[in-house]
């Protein structure tokens, strides 16, 4: 490194400490120093650098700078943020603003209900989300529809000292030596 890149790169570094310091409002510009930054330098020599910042930190502020994800998802800790992450940034921010239409079971029926980013189980963003797009309500009931049947997979089940065996089945001889050894 020349001593014009370690002056350069000295204050830039400052400059991306107090950014991110600043808060939510100045990830937009930490973003774009790491763009700048990551131009001429890696990630682990400006992590190293850089006391606050790791290496999956600089990947996402670089893809704030580089206007692929929306700062205001860096605050949230649900679910939903990476699979919102993959879509592009318009999507990202209408869901930030007025939710995702996803359905919902409710009294044994599957509605459809706008619920904020922050709500969303897992559950609900593997419906969802389809890779980086957003399903819509059909496409989410066409989901749901094809999926595997759960199916009971306990064949019996061992109370105290006792087998309770829920329908007809064959043991093998090591099958019921571990039965035993679990009684």
């Amino acid at each position: 490194m020349t001593n014009t890149q370690l002056v350069e790169f000295s204050i830039l570094i400052k400059a991306l400490n107090q950014a991110v310091s600043e808060g939510l409002s100045s990830l937009t510009r930490a973003g774009q120093i790491v763009v700048e930054l990551n131009k001429n330098f890696t990630f682990k020599e400006i992590a190293e650098e850089s006391a606050v910042l790791t290496i999956a930190d600089l990947k996402s502020l670089k893809a704030v700078g580089e206007r692929k994800l929306s700062p205001e998802l860096l605050a949230f800790k649900s679910p939903s943020t990476a699979y919102l992450a993959k879509t592009p940034l318009w999507l990202q921010e209408e869901a930030l603003v007025h939710g995702i239409n996803t359905l919902v079971e409710e009294e044994g029926k599957l509605r459809a209900k706008i619920l904020p980013i922050s709500k969303l189980k897992h559950e609900h963003c593997k419906v969802i989300f389809d890779g980086d797009k957003i399903r819509s309500i059909p496409a989410q009931k066409a989901y749901l529809k094809n999926l595997p049947a759960k199916t009971e997979k306990v064949s019996y089940a061992i109370v105290v000292s006792e087998l309770q065996v829920y329908r007809p089945m064959t043991f093998t001889k090591k099958a019921l030596q571990n039965i035993l050894a679990q009684m």
